[in-house]
Parts: C-alpha cells; sequence; structure tokens
C-alpha cells in the first residue's frame, strides 16, 4: 500500500547504516508547515503532511529516548510514574512516529538470516511490535539493520523489547540455528534463549531489565504478550519501560515455564548455558524440554479456547 512516506524509504535506509552504538531513527509526520527538522536539511513535504528524520545514536540504552517523559512533555506524558533518567539530553520529538529504523551492532550471517525474517515477521512472538518491516542491508549485501512501519499497529513496549532482544538473536544465532537443526521450532529456540538469557539468574517475578523468568508459553509462541502500553506507537503512546521484561510473564507458576524448574534441572550435569552444549544434549535432553514447552502450549492454548 502507498504511504505518503515511501519516497523517505532509502533516505532512511541511508540514516540507518550511519548509525553507530545503541541507536534508533525515527521519522516523524507532521501536518503540513509544522514540521520540524531532525537533521539540518532533512525535512521533507507531501501534499498533505510534513516529515522529518531524527536520529538517536550512541544511546545509554535502547528506548530511553523513544518516549516522553513528564519533566519535558509536561501532561502530554502517559506514564507520569516513569522519571526521566539523567544520562539522556534529547527528547521524544513532536509529531506522530510513522518509522523506526535501527542499525544492528553487526551484520547478519547469510546462514542465520532466515532466524531474523522469522523474528521480523508476523510470525513471530515480536509481531505486536514489528507490524511491517524490511532489512538494511549494507553495501556486500548483509542485514545490517531494520525499518519498521505501520506505526498504528505497533504496541511500543513489544517494539522496544523487540529491538532489545535483536542483540541477544545476534550474539546466539549459531546456538539458535543447532537447536532448530535438531528439532526446535524457531520460536522454540528464540523462547529458550530468553528463559538461559537471564531466567536462571533472578528470583521473583522478573529477572532483569529485559525478559520474564516465568514464560507464558502460549503469549511467546502465538504472539500475543499482554498489553502493557495501552495504545500505539504512533498515537506517541509511551513504551513501559518498568514493566517491559513482563510482556510474556505468567503469574501462575504452575502454568509457567520456568528454567531452573522445568528446564535446566533436565540436564545439572551440564554447562550452565544451552549454546555451549553438543552431543548429549541436543540428542537426548532437547527432546525433553520440547516436549515439556509443546505440553504447556497444549494447556494453555485449551484453557484460552474454553475460556473464550
Amino acid at each position: 500500500m502507498f504511504k505518503t512516506y515511501n519516497h523517505l524509504i532509502p533516505v532512511m535506509g541511508e540514516v540507518v547504516l550511519a548509525a553507530t552504538g545503541t541507536n534508533s531513527v525515527l521519522l516523524m509526520e507532521h501536518d503540513v508547515k509544522k514540521g520540524r527538522h531532525g537533521i539540518k536539511g532533512q525535512n521533507w513535504s507531501s501534499n498533505t503532511k510534513d516529515y522529518s528524520i531524527w536520529p538517536r545514536w550512541n544511546q545509554p540504552c535502547q528506548g530511553g529516548e523513544m518516549r516522553k517523559y513528564i519533566e519535558v512533555h509536561g501532561d502530554e506524558c502517559t506514564r507520569p510514574e516513569s522519571q526521566k533518567p539523567k544520562d539522556l539530553h534529547n527528547p521524544f520529538p513532536e509529531g506522530n512516529p510513522v518509522m523506526v529504523g535501527n542499525r544492528f551492532y553487526t551484520h547478519v550471517n547469510k546462514e542465520h538470516e532466515y532466524i531474523f525474517e522469522h523474528l521480523y515477521s508476523k510470525e513471530s512472538p515480536y509481531r505486536k511490535g514489528m507490524a511491517s518491516t524490511r532489512f538494511v542491508r549494507d553495501k556486500w549485501g548483509r542485514i545490517a539493520g531494520v525499518l519498521i512501519d505501520d506505526m498504528k499497529h505497533v504496541d511500543p513496549t513489544v517494539l522496544v523489547n523487540g529491538l532489545q532482544f535483536t542483540g541477544y538473536v545476534i550474539n546466539n544465532a549459531g546456538s539458535i540455528h543447532e537447536l532448530v537443526q535438531n528439532g526446535a521450532t524457531i520460536s522454540e529456540a528464540l523462547m529458550l534463549l530468553q528463559l538461559n538469557s537471564r531466567g536462571f539468574t533472578m528470583p521473583g517475578n522478573t529477572c532483569d531489565y529485559y525478559f520474564a523468568s516465568k514464560m507464558d508459553v502460549r503469549r511467546f509462541l502465538d504472539g500475543d504478550p499482554n498489553d502493557l502500553s495501552g495504545g500505539s506507537f504512533y498515537d506517541r503512546t509511551d513504551y513501559n519501560r518498568k514493566d517491559v521484561q513482563d510482556l510474556f510473564m505468567q503469574l501462575d507458576k504452575e502454568k509457567a515455564l520456568i528454567w531452573e524448574r522445568d528446564v535446566k534441572k533436565e540436564f545439572a550435569k551440564c554447562k550452565h548455558y544451552f549454546w555451549h552444549w553438543k552431543g548429549d544434549f541436543m540428542k537426548e535432553i532437547l527432546p525433553e524440554v520440547l516436549t515439556i514447552i509443546r505440553t504447556k502450549y497444549a494447556q494453555l492454548s485449551e484453557e484460552k479456547k474454553e475460556a473464550a
């Protein structure tokens, strides 16, 4: 479908490729004659809208400057309880976001591209934050970043957490590939990565900044996260920093998939990190773990069906 900012897609791609550090690039939409300059000389108009590009490079965290704070935006802030971190210097710009770009910290190996094509697709656990995507490729044709648009259908908390998770996926793409080669679906492999990345280290309902320690298998595999935002990014809804790690949280411990209880016990004599495991793990332990995952998924899916 044609959008009035289609002509800016190549420009956004160039800005993404130039980005450094933890980053985002925002394409903002304004009413005609109310545009604001993001990069000097990079302000465009169509017959009905103005557009501006705002690069956010070398950020202290992903998403920090992709939201509003009461100290800067007053009553427009949708989460006034979240105070502005002192290491953020650029306010969220005026207008409505229509596209977000992100440069990955390194390129994706060709043999692992299918993992990222899944992560940024309508089949992804993060599909509600990645409604429409296209990859940005470097001069060697490698995936180096992504452009995400259709922000009217993007949950900002899912979007930010998905960008946060992407770094973990890049670091462990080889291990995800190995899990898939040995019987896991891509989404199941991604879920195991989330659980083992942080889930075994922290007690309580949440594990750390990013991922749930008590995983709702159905929500993750169905791409149906808890609604922690209450609105779309296009409507300038702020992502939920406080609870971002609870996107796929299952509060009922008996229904949740818990790393220590359900997974790690299956290979107590192995090393702590599954991406170091070869041989026996893939042949003997992984099938048992996948059975646990699939059984919980079937149970939770049936409960949802009965409750409908």
